[in-house]
């Protein structure tokens, strides 16, 4: 998503079919000019003015489709210029001024079998050339994948992630490029519930609600705050319940017994305000248990299956969403998972499948599913721990993840395809070990490095699309050490920064004052 088109690249697309068919094409210095390939088909045309290129320019490639086209005004790149992929298909338009990017570029990807469905895949703003304020990236369907705030072509300060159904997942901060800081949020455990911190915004950005949940239930304190960061609202709930220290409501509740003619318990079960609550059971003539549900403190079914005398389930259990639809299906033996469970979206989907063992442990292959049926994710057990091969994919079918695992480590190679970088390398018990390389989705090297035991280790390399380098540095026990090098995208050096284990020491070669303790 971040290749740029250098200076020389620019000039090279409007002069380059020149400097190649000069020979062969009659040049007006002052006027209008075409020139050809080799093969007689058309490779540039636009107004020259004192024998140079000045006007609206077009180039195209030797199949005859348009490769660029734009303004130069006093011989200097001007307004939007578009560029195409040699099908036709627009693949960005960067908005110049004075020769350098000032404006949007946009970057476009072909997803479909026709020219109206490329999708926008990022637009980043440019200032003189540098990449400055919101950058934005998006995902093949076009809608907003990832916020980046750049200051002179560098990452720096908070970054933004989203899921596909624009929920907000991550939150980054940048410093000099690098990302020092990353919270996971707004996220579902395999079990397809809410886990973790959640966060809700304003608008204009502020925190707008802050909560945390376990299992799918609120647990903790949720906090509600105006759009000027003062807390409104301060909750605490003990799984999913609100926690009130002194209640006012005092309901009480009612354990019912019915019985057989002959005295035997027929059913049992709580209930408040004469709405069923907790688990209810429905007995046979001779005391066994027949039928068991469980109910929420609401009254609706959350579950139903066989709960003995002594507390533990039997049998089939069915577990049930809000609204009645099916959310689980499998078997208990004294109160352990046991033999094929199958676990489904609330729309029906399945989403993961897989079998226990006698001791409740799960076994052997599961498969994970997305909410459109597509595979998420294959992978296998031994005891309960990951043990074998482990492949996960994205919606589109594509692998994200592949390695193998021994008795729950990771072991040996792993191959990792996260958003448009490729990342490969060794694990030895579950640590990264030797080296790793990561590469741009287009095969060009976007880090290669070491690492020992789980930590950096020696020079580590980050380079740019186009092949320059990003930064150099070293590391000693898995913190920056001695001097770390800054480039931007035209292999000009910006920063030089160096850390004595960690600590920054010295930036471009002036000394960090440390501040003192004072009493």
């Amino acid at each position: 998503m971040n290749k740029t088109y250098s200076f020389f690249l620019i000039i090279a697309i409007g002069l380059l079919p020149m400097l190649l068919t000069a020979q062969a094409n009659k040049v007006n210095p002052n006027g209008y000019n075409k020139f050809y390939y080799g093969n007689k088909q058309i490779s540039s045309e636009g107004l020259m003015r004192n024998g140079k290129p000045d006007g609206y320019w077009k180039t195209y490639y030797v199949n005859g489709k348009m490769k660029s086209e734009g303004l130069r005004t006093n011989f200097e790149l001007d307004s939007t210029w578009v560029f195409y992929d040699d099908k036709g298909n627009i693949s960005k338009k960067i908005s110049y001024k004075y020769g350098k990017k000032n404006g949007y570029c946009v970057e476009y990807k072909f997803v479909g079998d026709s020219v109206k469905l490329n999708t926008v895949v990022a637009k980043e703003l440019y200032v003189n050339d540098l990449r400055q304020g919101i950058s934005e990236y998006y995902y093949d369907d076009g809608k907003l994948f990832q916020q980046i705030n750049f200051v002179d072509n560098q990452k720096q300060g908070k970054g933004i992630e989203y899921d596909k159904n624009g929920r907000i997942i991550s939150l980054f901060k940048f410093r000099h490029d690098i990302m020092v800081a990353k919270e996971r949020i707004n996220r579902y455990n395999k079990q397809h519930e809410k886990q973790g911190t959640w966060k809700e915004f304003f608008p204009n950005g502020k925190l707008k609600q802050e909560s945390y949940y376990r299992k799918g239930f609120l647990h903790g304190y949720v906090k509600t705050y105006n759009n000027k960061g003062k807390v409104l609202l301060s909750e605490r709930y003990i799984n999913g319940e609100l926690y009130v220290e002194k209640p006012s409501d005092k309901t009480k509740v009612d354990f019912r017994k019915e019985y057989y003619k002959n005295g035997k318990l027929k059913t049992s079960g709580a209930f408040k305000e004469n709405v069923k609550v907790g688990v209810h059971r429905d007995f046979s003539n001779d005391g066994k248990v027949v039928s068991a549900k469980t109910y929420s403190s609401s009254g609706w079914v959350m579950a139903d299956g066989i709960v003995d005398k002594k507390g533990k389930r039997q049998g089939e259990w069915k577990y049930f969403f809000k609204s009645g639809k099916l959310k689980v299906i499998g078997s208990y033996k004294n109160g352990r998972r046991v033999g094929f469970w199958k676990f489904l979206y609330e729309n029906g989907q399945e989403e993961q499948s897989g079998t226990y063992s006698k001791k409740g442990r799960p076994e052997g292959e599961w498969k994970w599913y997305f909410e459109n049926g597509k595979l998420l994710r294959k992978e296998e057990l031994t005891k309960g721990k990951l043990d074998g091969n482990y492949v996960e994919y994205d919606d589109n079918e594509a692998i994200v993840a592949k390695g193998l695992y021994v008795d729950g480590l990771k072991e040996g190679e792993w191959y990792y395809h996260l958003g448009d970088i490729i990342e490969e390398g060794n694990y030895k018990f579950d640590r990264k070990d030797g080296e790793w390389i990561h590469h741009y989705e287009d095969k060009e090297v976007q880090f290669i490095g070491s690492y020992l035991d789980g930590d950096e280790n020696g020079v580590h390399k980050y380079f740019y699309q186009n092949g320059n380098i990003k930064m150099l540095g070293e590391y000693s026990m898995g913190k920056r050490h001695n001097q770390w090098k800054f480039f931007d995208e035209e292999g000009v050096l910006r920063t030089t920064i160096t850390y004595r284990l960690g600590e920054e020491q010295k930036i471009d070669g002036k000394k960090i004052e440390k501040e003192k303790n004072r009493k």
